[in-house]
């Protein structure tokens, strides 16, 4: 028999915003040799003087936030990945589950319980969770000053991370602080600018906080430090054209070259030990990997029994040079009656294997180049911006980069993201909304039923329902 035993759960219901949400103080994995898993029931009493009566018992309750991000239906187990590929340019559906297609068609609806449950529950119950652990922390008197420093630090970057795809894929969108149940049943949307302030507010300080290594965490780059703050703090920067702090805080995890460096071969950069890792997930459901493998991998599978099916874009797959080794080691064919499909290859691995070789990549060293190279062209520093487009490019088996201007700097680096960062965390969405590229490429698919309003996608409707504070609706919905 395989048993999966949960300690003590908290289930801390804060109104019909949130729904619920838990934090796990531990999980201990039995494995043997039956075919099924037994769970036993969580408790719902909440137990904060337990919770923060030690350090093991505290650092458990943030162990429980990552645990979720893997084992929920959410947009950390490769949500973002699948159904911003299918709503971009990147990704090609295969589905017949209506939902799926509503992405694929640009044609969403505020009652798609996709864009609910991944995108909009799932982030406000791993914020509701940091708020529960920065509150608790306020009172708690049996834990260390650096366990009480991490922990805080750890909470306050998990509400940023959560609150920036929000304001992303939303817009305007409640920026949560509290888990008074009275005050989140009531919230109103925040514009994008204040949410973005708070974002950086949160990241300051958790820079502040975090420790520099990886000692929380055993070794391992699964739990955020210093350098996590700092990664989403330099993409922030970035996305809202700060081009002097996004070069300076890029280049703060850049030189720290005793810590990260670029993997040589690029079948190595997505496994666990990857030095390019900044931070990563670690799959915690038994006998699995990453979802990322199992969402893509397509070897092996019967076509026919797809639940998720998703396919690489030809437009991606043409968008390589000649001679690039990405397109070689990450991209992999299936044919199919005499169709050949290409899919995101880099996890290899899909289903269950053991011992765990691969974690899911939420941050790596690569970005932070991207991220310098167009920083450093908007200031046109074009000699450093080249230096570090041609280490991503050389990285890859290609010569230095052509482009030797502004303008055709801007392309080159557009294009090197979509082939570097392809079918990770939404990135080609994104990039497509903030260089206002979005009306241009994707008016352009034929398959498409492309509207400006699509830009932002609709706020739930059953949200709306419970609160309708959150009115209006974004346009086009």
């Amino acid at each position: 028999m395989r048993e999966i035993k949960y300690k003590p759960l908290i289930i801390i219901f804060t109104g019909r915003l949130l729904v619920k949400t838990l934090i796990v103080l531990c999980m201990n994995i039995m494995v043997s040799c039956e075919d099924f898993v037994d769970i036993n029931p969580p408790r719902t009493e909440v137990i904060n003087e337990t919770v923060f009566s030690n350090d093991e018992a505290a650092l458990s309750t943030v162990n429980g936030i990552y645990s979720l991000m893997m084992t929920n239906i959410s947009f950390t187990r490769a949500g973002l990945e699948q159904y911003t590929g299918l709503y971009s340019d990147e990704l090609i559906n295969l589905s017949f589950r209506t939902e799926d297609a509503e992405f694929a068609f640009n044609n969403l609806v505020p009652e798609n319980g996709n864009v609910f449950q991944l995108f909009w529950q799932e982030p406000y119950v791993y914020i509701n969770n940091a708020n529960v652990i920065l509150e608790g922390l306020g009172n708690a008197t049996g834990i260390t000053d650096l366990t009480r420093q991490q922990l805080r630090g750890e909470a306050l970057f998990i509400r940023a991370f959560c609150h920036f795809y929000l304001v992303n894929l939303f817009g305007d969108v409640p920026y949560i602080t509290s888990t008074d149940f009275e005050v989140n049943s009531r919230v109103t949307r925040e514009p994008v600018t204040q949410i973005y302030e708070q974002i950086v507010m949160d990241l300051l300080k958790a820079t502040e906080l975090l420790v520099d290594d990886f000692s929380f965490a055993n070794g391992e780059r699964i739990r955020p430090n210093k350098s996590v703050a700092t990664a989403l703090l330099a993409r922030v920067y970035l996305y809202n054209e700060e081009w002097v702090k996004a070069e300076e805080q890029a280049t703060m995890i850049i030189e720290q070259v005793d810590v990260y460096g670029l993997e040589d071969n690029l079948n190595n950069v997505f496994v666990s030990s990857s030095r390019e890792t900044i931070w990563q997930l670690k799959p915690v459901i038994p006998n699995t990997n990453t979802p990322q493998g199992d969402l893509f991998v397509l070897e092996g599978r019967s076509f026919g029994g797809f639940i998720n099916p998703v396919y690489l874009s030809q437009n991606v797959v043409n968008d390589f040079e000649t001679n690039d080794n990405r397109r070689m080691m990450w991209i992999g064919e299936v044919d199919d009656g005499g169709n050949t499909f290409h899919f995101p290859n880099k996890y290899k691995i899909r289903g269950t294997l053991e011992p765990l070789t691969e974690y899911s990549v939420v941050f790596r060293l690569a970005e932070q180049y991207l991220i310098r190279a167009e920083a450093r062209t908007q200031q046109n520093n074009i000699t450093g911006a080249q230096q570090d487009l041609n280490v991503i490019r050389n990285r890859s088996g290609l010569g230095d980069t052509p482009a030797s201007d502004p303008d055709s700097l801007l392309t080159a680096i557009e294009k090197d993201r979509r082939v570097e960062l392809f079918a990770e965390w939404g990135h080609r969405w994104f990039d497509l909304k903030r260089t206002g590229r979005v009306d241009a490429i994707l008016s352009a698919i034929p398959e498409k039923d492309w509207q400006s309003t699509d830009v932002l996608w609709p706020i739930p409707e059953q949200e709306i329902l419970n609160n309708p504070n959150l009115l209006p609706q974004n346009l086009g919905y």
